[in-house]
């Protein structure tokens, strides 16, 4: 056998001429790319914000992660990209009146704060119109997507679909196959996994909330749980929860599922928000969030 004695071309190039002629333009669509959470320190925590691939959202509470995911919906709207808020917890109503619910107490927290939604149709329309104006728009770019039962291929069937309507498109989960009762579930990891290759290959982000028992969760943090696998193959991992201080909260996974609690309308709650970014074994970060659970809302602490 002849070895060939010409080896292929082999061109170097200056660093300096990439500068110049590239970087500034790599550096914009590289900050670019970062999808926001419009929360400052839960984007700091990300890095920066989500990019393509899967993203994983760890909580204790169903109430508390519905909520948040729809806040999520809302900001990357805000963004104008195209969202599918794919669940079997919630309807199109339920997220409408979230929308709206976070509107009303941005633009009009003292009302907010005093009456509920339906008392504010009824009795201030010049308000509700008010925040109608604001919402309508961000319902243009959501897509509530109701499935029993996840099925991968068909929804990357849809995907496909729309990655070839919208340049800009993300993927958030709010769905019970991804849960404590399914993590030792050969299917539930299948699921993942091939959501991990539709993320890769569309090139878009996928957010998916997992609802964790309070076990799960301390597990979690201190790195032995049994879904490290996952959280290797993930570009960002959060866990939120409750801080320590509210024992109600810990103790009862279903707290505070109701509105008409004996807490006023203006309660929050402080939650731990903990962070393993892209690429380490741990958990390494943690904000704080207070959540509001009558306006279903979550800012800085």
């Amino acid at each position: 056998m002849e070895i060939c004695k010409t080896p292929a071309a082999i061109s170097f190039s200056l660093l300096y001429y990439y500068a110049m002629q590239q970087f500034e333009e790599d550096m914009k669509q590289e900050h670019t790319s970062f999808v926001l959470t419009h929360l400052p320190n839960v984007d700091a925590g990300l890095r920066g914000g989500f990019t393509s691939g899967v993203h994983l959202l760890f909580c204790i509470h169903q109430r508390c992660v519905s909520d948040f995911t729809q806040q999520l919906v809302e900001a990357f709207a805000q963004q104008k990209y195209a969202t599918v808020y794919l669940t079997n917890y919630v309807s199109s109503f339920d997220v409408y009146y979230s929308l709206l619910s976070r509107m009303l107490y941005k633009r009009h927290p003292h009302i907010a704060d005093s009456r509920s939604l339906h008392r504010v149709m009824q009795e201030n329309p010049e308000v509700y119109a008010d925040i109608q104006k604001y919402v309508e728009p961000l319902a243009k770019y959501i897509s509530v997507v109701q499935m029993a039962s996840l099925d991968t291929s068909a929804l990357r069937e849809a995907l496909v679909r729309q990655r070839k309507k919208y340049n800009k498109l993300v993927v958030v989960f709010n769905h019970s196959d991804f849960s404590s009762v399914h993590l030792q579930d050969e299917d539930m990891l299948k699921k993942y996994f091939e959501m991990a290759v539709i993320a890769n290959d569309l090139d878009l982000p996928i957010i998916i909330a997992f609802l964790l028992t309070v076990r799960d969760c301390q597990r979690l943090i201190s790195g032995q749980s049994d879904i490290m696998e996952l959280i290797l193959h993930a570009k960002n991992s959060m866990l939120l929860q409750p801080h320590e201080g509210y024992k109600e909260m810990n103790s009862n996974p279903y707290f505070p599922i109701l509105l008409d609690s004996p807490y006023s309308t203006s309660s929050s709650f402080l939650m731990d928000v903990w962070f393993r970014p892209f690429g380490e074994l741990n958990f390494t970060h943690k904000t704080h969030l207070l959540y509001y659970p009558h306006h279903m809302y979550f800012q800085e602490a």
